[in-house]
């Protein structure tokens, strides 16, 4: 049994749909066990979501979320908009980018290709639609 039975489990969750979708998961494709969640029991996010009954423990189902649009931060991009992140925002900013039809990136710098290492590229530049300049400001 690999079901999510944690408490905690609602960003991690959010991530892991984001995911399914970014990778083109089909939600009906029982691959992402970390859909069916207990968190929501008996609450409004019950509402409008099927209930699965397991071994007589009920389950919500939740289903990819997808996105037409992601406004993401990147440290850095190079001009073919490979994405390298920093810190906190590797957490949500390229699943976003994945799971997104248009991204939009802002970035503290634009780099010539090259300049940033393969081992550093998080979101390749063939999703970034579109990057915006926003220089860090020293204060």
């Amino acid at each position: 049994n690999h079901l999510v039975e944690d408490p905690f489990v609602a960003a991690r969750h959010e991530n892991c749909t984001l995911m399914a979708e970014s990778y083109g998961v089909d939600y009906r494709w029982p691959l992402w066990d970390v859909r069916l969640v207990q968190t929501g029991i008996g609450t409004l996010v019950e509402e409008g979501k099927r209930v699965i009954d397991i071994d007589g423990e009920d389950w919500l189902l939740e289903l990819p979320i997808f996105a037409d649009f992601a406004l993401i931060h990147a440290h850095q991009a190079d001009y073919l908009g490979n994405l390298a992140y920093q810190l906190t925002a590797t957490n949500f900013n390229p699943v976003m980018a994945m799971a997104a039809k248009v991204v939009l990136c802002e970035t503290n710098e634009i780099v010539p290709v090259g300049m940033i290492s393969p081992n550093d590229v998080i979101t390749p530049g063939a999703i970034v639609t579109e990057l915006i300049s926003m220089p860090h400001k020293h204060h």
